[in-house]
């Protein structure tokens, strides 16, 4: 529903007006205002700016080049969460042109506001050199009003570091850095918003910083191809858990994904057996008559059928593969050359003797790893890492694995692969050929994956 005055209104239209997001948006000047459910008042609007051609470019009123406006645009439409109306700003920094788009959706339940940033003809030297800084700067968020106190500076925030680590607390004007995103901000009254990435999570950062809360590219990214968009969203509501659950959903419907039960997983659903405890690289400890892991294993079997523990998988930590001593993954197969020790008539051995499924952990690659030579699982080098792209390596090992009977697989050190290897911040499809590589692999395998010490961006 669009209606003229001084300001083009565009309204989220959804089963009560208690749910509106409403954002007022100026097609003269670039400028956007959210009112509805009370959260997305703190949402006020701040210059948009880009670094480009190794400048910063603003819009007017914002520190920087000014960016000059070509024309408004109106677009109506239909995308995986509905029928959307959107303002499109047209600004040329310098020669670059850039596209700001403010969306919102008509007669869905999204209690939100959606922005999306292009560059028709690309971009280019864009580093800035700080990954935890943004070169990119749409939508932005004023943090203070006139010099005083604002709203979003008196909120609390809660935002998810690497695996099941959250932080919280008092408002923090320096909120953000590399891998942050989502930032969920709520006050006492558990009014409560989100602020994330809807598209390209590697690549995109929440940062706050003068006197503005922003999210756009991580400040290493140099330059992006033609017609190169991002995507975020301010989701907005009552109650942390039901925002967060809100917000998920938007994000399985944005990229066709449903949201899995729990009776769908044996991982989730059942008892099994972790020898991340007492038994990790520690085999044999007080038995007799012990000589490997695979020893250990089978008596632990023999034990829980005795008492009638119903496990219904095995995990294998990293010794398995024997980490320590490769100091990372050498090998990750059922072969005597890598288990000689630890399971030295093998894994399908082991997995007769079990008669239950396994889970297997796996780390980081090393650089003498047979698998790194392989022209055809696509590593990427640095000296201080290498992580595969794309499926190829991960068919081969979900192939092998059928013989063990693999059904769930844990990546661990998702994070110390991220921050380690300096390509993943200035290349803008690394992590995703890394993750979406295994993904479609292990889909194909029907493998499930748990993701360990892993950053937002990467799960995403």
């Amino acid at each position: 529903v669009t209606k003229m005055r001084q300001w083009m209104l565009l309204i989220v239209l959804l089963p009560t007006l208690a749910h509106c997001v409403w954002v007022d948006v100026n097609p003269f000047t670039g400028e956007y205002h959210l009112s509805g459910p009370a959260a997305v008042k703190w949402f006020q609007n701040a210059p948009i700016a880009v670094h480009l051609n190794s400048k910063w470019y603003s819009q007017p009123g914002g520190d920087g080049i000014e960016m000059r406006m070509e024309k408004t645009t109106f677009q109506f439409g239909t995308d995986q969460l509905g029928r959307y109306n959107s303002t499109v700003f047209h600004w040329l920094a310098g020669s670059t042109p850039v596209e700001a788009h403010v969306r919102v959706y008509l007669g869905e339940i999204w209690p939100g506001a959606f922005f999306k940033l292009c560059f028709p003809e690309g971009a280019y030297d864009m580093a800035i050199g700080d990954a935890s800084n943004t070169v990119t700067r749409f939508p932005t968020f004023a943090t203070k009003e006139g010099g005083d106190d604002g709203i979003i500076s008196s909120l609390y925030y809660m935002t998810f570091l690497q695996g099941n680590e959250v932080k919280f607390g008092d408002y923090d004007p320096q909120l953000g850095g590399y891998g942050i995103s989502p930032v969920l901000l709520y006050d006492k009254n558990l009014n409560t918003a989100v602020l994330s990435a809807l598209t390209e999570f590697p690549s995109q950062v929440v940062s706050g910083l003068d006197n503005q809360l922003s999210i756009g590219l991580n400040g290493q990214i140099n330059s992006v191809p033609n017609g190169y968009c991002i995507e975020s969203v301010v989701y907005a509501g009552t109650g942390v858990v039901d925002m967060i659950l809100g917000w998920g959903g938007v994000l399985m419907k944005r990229h066709g994904k449903q949201r899995v039960s729990m009776e769908n997983d044996l991982i989730l659903q059942s008892i099994g057996y972790s020898t991340g405890g007492y038994y990790f690289y520690n085999p044999c400890d007080g038995m007799p008559q012990c000589s490997s892991y695979q020893d250990t294993l089978i008596a632990v079997d023999t034990y829980r059928r005795s008492v009638k523990i119903p496990f219904q998988y095995y995990s294998l930590s990293s010794f398995w593969y024997n980490e320590k001593a490769y100091n990372g993954v050498w090998l990750w197969e059922d072969t005597f050359s890598l288990l000689n020790r630890s399971f030295p008539t093998g894994l399908s051995f082991l997995q007769s003797k079990l008669q239950v499924p396994l889970k297997a952990q796996i780390s980081t690659f090393i650089h003498n790893s047979p698998y790194v030579d392989n022209s055809s699982f696509h590593f990427v080098h640095e000296e201080k890492c290498v992580i595969p792209t794309g499926p190829s390596l991960w068919e081969y090992l979900f192939n092998r694995g059928k013989s063990w009977q693999l059904i769930s697989l844990e990546q661990d050190d998702i994070n110390l692969q991220i921050t380690t290897l300096s390509q993943t911040k200035s290349n803008l499809s690394l992590i995703r050929d890394w993750m979406l590589g295994q993904s479609v692999a292990a889909d194909q395998y029907n493998i499930t994956i748990q993701y360990s010490n892993a950053l937002p961006m990467a799960t995403l």
